[in-house]
């Protein structure tokens, strides 16, 4: 009974997520994706990635926007980059965040830019804190791979980056295609498989 009590908290975290806009549907994505691998440490495992290579991109996007002449190309490539791994994990308040960007670097207004950029690590921030303590919920066999106390280092850390990163291509693939490609492959399978089930009448009650 505690087992299930966990399970359906841990529902009810993610559902006021999905509410409050700061997760979407990409997330209980990876979800089926666990359950249906048998991997139990999926989630951690795409988690993690996902916070290397945003945090890069933060870095990557402090650095430019420091600069005395801000480069708008390369902030809109960095705030893409960056939309594109948090859109595998399901984080749409950041996507949203970065779709602003986007839209601001077109203006080339370095005071609305600045402005932005401060909003995408806002919003990575909550991101961060919510998915730490999906984590740190003891669901489905998955150990927490942040410790709590990291939480309030990290948020510091993003207010004070001031040195020049770059993103590295390799990992950042992982987020940016490899999982938007697998949660479209299992969508698909399961829409498939629901239409089979349907039309075989697999599953009706006699």
């Amino acid at each position: 009974m505690v087992g299930v009590s966990l399970a359906q908290h841990l529902n009810i975290f993610i559902r006021n997520l999905n509410e409050q806009g700061i997760l979407d549907r990409n997330f209980n994505v990876l979800e089926m994706i666990r359950d249906q691998g048998g991997n139990p440490l999926y989630i951690s495992q795409t988690i993690s990635t996902y916070f290397h290579n945003a945090e890069e991109s933060i870095e990557r996007l402090t650095g430019l926007v420091s600069e005395p002449v801000i480069n708008f190309a390369q902030v809109k490539d960095a705030a893409h980059r960056l939309k594109g791994c948090s859109t595998g994990i399901g984080g749409c308040s950041v996507v949203r965040a970065c779709q602003e960007l986007e839209r601001v670097c077109d203006d080339n207004n370095k005071d609305r830019c600045l402005e932005s950029v401060g909003r995408v690590k806002e919003k990575y921030c909550t991101l961060y804190q919510n998915l730490c303590r999906i984590s740190a919920m003891p669901d489905a066999a998955e150990p927490p791979f942040r410790p709590r106390e990291k939480l309030l280092e990290k948020q510091k850390h993003f207010q004070s980056i001031h040195k020049h990163t770059y993103l590295k291509g390799p990992i950042d693939k992982i987020t940016s295609v490899a999982i938007p490609i697998a949660l479209a492959a299992s969508s698909l399978y399961l829409i498939g498989r629901g239409i089979y089930n349907l039309s075989h009448g697999i599953g009706k009650k006699e």
